[in-house]
């Protein structure tokens, strides 16, 4: 009984022993200490009670098993020659008119990204610095004249890098079962596109095929669609995305905001981003950042100024816009019918500086914004699902009660509130 007793007492004793080494092996090295402790003890995730295996393993697995990883596709495309072509009409008499059978505006698109390179009003004319685009025409005499339709977008950017409005800018393409996407992305902006043929002389289509680099296989296939309409002052756009390959993929498309717009205010520089978001039960509220406050913003390195306040993941936008002293293009990425969420949302706004300090060059600062989709995901080729088609709509005109009043949809989407009531709201 007494060696029993004692045993226990040396084995009490060389138990406090081991336990104070530990302490101080913790306290003196904590991260060796992990180490070791992590050796001994196996390393579980956090499991819900109600998930929890009724017979757990007596013995932890000696061996972790980890997927595969994700084999990103490599994109090539193959550039055709640049290609445009107008839709709309420009007139003899720049005049406002409400007759339907004409046209609000021309714009010419561009086979580069697919985008807008100019879109011209043949209802007002360009007054002084921003009377940039001259048109020659004859009066009933026969007589040449030069009238100056308002250029009211055109290319931007800094010099060496134009820039179009609603060009498709990055791209990207990952498996549909993957995480993130790959920081790699598809410059579709610097892709010249197919410029298919339509019978519709109001409409206008380019293409773009993406293959797999590695394989040569087609692997995705964009559609660009614009429609114009006379009497109307929206530019219609459809983006269709397929997949051609055999495995499901999901896309995530970047597009550009619209941009170029001259200056109208002669007092002040009155362009700004805007940005509009349900609110409350039917409800829009809109922040706005001027363009000519952002080189400030920049300077004091306030670049999260350009972007709105986090209210993206509410799901809420409405619509996005350019707008200067008289005139707006507001883009509104139209819901399908389907999804309770828009397919393409405001992402940040940008600023272009002036070429110069030069006084004459002060109306060339400029600005924009980006839009991003949510993942779009397609099904294998030959599937249901395998392609996805989504809408935008581009409102480019003057900042008119009487025309947001008067159009059912203008005014549920509120686009008066693209006015500053400060000053006069059309020319």
């Amino acid at each position: 009984m007494k060696m029993k007793t004692a045993g226990i007492a040396v084995l009490s004793v060389f138990g406090l022993l081991c336990g104070g080494l530990i302490v101080n092996a913790v306290l003196d090295n904590p991260q060796r200490a992990e180490q070791l402790i992590g050796r001994v003890v196996p390393l579980t995730a956090e499991v819900d009670e109600a998930e929890a295996p009724a017979d757990a393993p007596s013995e932890p697995v000696a061996e972790v098993i980890t997927t595969a990883p994700v084999v990103y596709p490599q994109l090539a495309a193959t550039s055709a020659a640049e290609q445009t072509v107008k839709l709309g009409a420009l007139y003899d008499e720049v005049e406002r008119t409400d007759d339907p059978e004409k046209y609000k505006f021309q714009v010419e698109l561009t086979s580069k990204g697919a985008a807008i390179r100019y879109l011209i009003s043949s209802e007002f004319e360009a007054r002084g610095e921003t009377a940039d685009s001259e048109v020659l025409s004859a009066d009933a005499s026969g007589s040449a004249k030069v009238i100056s339709p308002l250029l009211l977008l055109q290319p931007f950017g800094v010099s060496g890098n134009q820039i179009d409005s609603l060009a498709n800018t990055s791209l990207k393409v990952s498996p549909a079962n993957a995480e993130k996407f790959d920081s790699r992305a598809f410059p579709l902006n610097q892709l010249d596109w197919k410029l298919a043929e339509v019978a519709d002389k109001d409409t206008a289509q380019f293409e773009a095929t993406l293959k797999d680099m590695n394989t040569g296989a087609d692997m995705l296939k964009v559609i660009k669609t614009y429609r114009v309409q006379p009497g109307s002052y929206d530019l219609n756009c459809d983006v269709a995305v397929e997949n051609l390959s055999g495995d499901p993929i999901k896309v995530l498309m970047q597009m550009q905001g619209p941009g170029g717009m001259n200056r109208e205010g002669v007092r002040q520089d009155a362009r700004k981003i805007k940005a509009a978001y349900q609110s409350g039960e039917g409800g829009i509220s809109v922040e706005a950042l001027d363009v000519a406050a952002m080189q400030k913003k920049l300077q004091k390195n306030d670049t999260d100024a350009f972007k709105v306040k986090g209210k993206n993941t509410e799901n809420a936008l409405v619509w996005s816009a350019l707008t200067n002293k008289y005139f707006a293009a507001i883009v509104r990425p139209i819901q399908p019918e389907t999804e309770d969420s828009p397919w393409l949302k405001f992402t940040r706004a940008q600023y272009y500086p002036a070429p110069s300090v030069d006084k004459k060059d002060k109306n060339l600062q400029n600005g924009s914004f980006t839009m991003t989709s949510r993942p779009l995901m397609l099904a294998a080729a030959g599937q249901n699902g395998a392609e996805q088609s989504y809408s935008l709509q581009l409102y480019a005109g003057p900042k008119d009660k009487k025309v947001f009043k008067n159009n059912e949809t203008y005014r549920a989407l509120q686009y008066f509130k693209t006015i500053d009531f400060r000053g006069c709201c059309c020319p």
